[in-house]
């Protein structure tokens, strides 16, 4: 699953935090790519606050009926509450935009009736 390290800096997970912090990168992005059965790489994207890549990262899983998209999580520069935000929203398959058949749709948000 891709993975959004907010706080780079003060992030064990992030093995170097230290150089990062130093030069002000303060997110992270991680994609991660299988290239075959046994082996998997990560596309890492970092943003530094001075200079960010993009002003939201957002991270859209299926639910459990695999029906529709739910928010995982994501991160925002002006410190919008995403949790808040999208707690009650889905993606219902066929809405919105896609790149691409059987990719993850984008766009148009709508209430969770449950």
């Amino acid at each position: 699953m891709p993975l959004i390290i907010k706080d780079v800096y003060n992030s064990k997970q992030f093995l170097r935090w230290e150089e990062a912090s130093e030069i002000g990168i303060n997110c992270g992005v991680g994609i991660p790519y299988r290239t075959s059965v046994d082996q998997t790489w990560v596309m890492t994207f970092l943003s530094a606050q001075a200079t960010p890549i993009a002003e939201r990262f957002e991270i859209w899983t299926p639910n459990a009926s695999r029906n529709a998209l739910v928010f995982q999580s994501g991160d925002c520069s002006k410190q919008t509450d995403l949790d808040a935000l999208y707690s009650s929203k889905t993606i219902d398959r066929g809405e919105g935009q896609s790149a691409a058949p059987g990719q993850p749709a984008c766009g148009n948000l709508r209430r969770s009736e449950t």
